[in-house]
Order: C-alpha cells, then structure tokens, then sequence
C-alpha cells in the first residue's frame, strides 16, 4: 500500500467517495509542488510504500489532509453527512487502520 493509498482509504473511512477521496488527494498532492506548502517534502513520495515511514507522519498528513477534505466538501458538496465525520476528527487521529 502507498501513502496515497492509506490516506485515501482513511478519507474514504470517514464517509468520503472513491472519486471524491481522490479529488481531494489530487489537490494535496498538487500543492505539495509548491515550496512554501508544508507538505512540499512529500512531493513525489506519495506512491512510496507506506511501512517505509514511521507511522507518525500520517498523523502529520491527516492533519492537511482533514483540512483539505473539509474545503473540498464546502466547495463541492456542502450538505454531504461526511462533512461532520472531518469536523470531529481529533486533530491528533492517526492512521493506524
């Protein structure tokens, strides 16, 4: 599994769709390009394999991720039910699952 597969799956987990997980991993994965994004050092790592890395950085990224996911939903699909399962999510939630 990748990074980007695990952090899918955990968007998916919280009520997301396949297409619309993966629209919201495009735009993280986009703004990574960016060198002022905090994420920048992930930048062309989002298909490594995911036991390659401590599992506290997907704490880290689900932080950006969460965030992400929350301006997808208002911008796209402002009355989804999944819109609260970001809302509550406990900033300090890992990716363990």
């Amino acid at each position: 599994m990748t990074i980007r597969e695990k952090l899918e799956k955990h968007l998916r987990d919280h009520g997301l769709l396949s297409d619309d997980a993966s629209q919201v991993m495009e735009i993280v994965i986009k703004a990574t390009e960016d060198s002022t994004d905090p994420n920048h050092a992930m930048n062309h790592r989002w298909d490594d394999v995911v036991d390659d890395y401590p599992k506290q950085l997907f704490g880290i990224l689900w932080l950006s991720v969460r965030r992400q996911a929350i301006k997808w939903i208002d911008a796209n699909k402002p009355k989804h039910f999944a819109r609260a399962m970001f809302d509550e999510a406990e900033p300090e939630e890992s990716c363990d699952s």
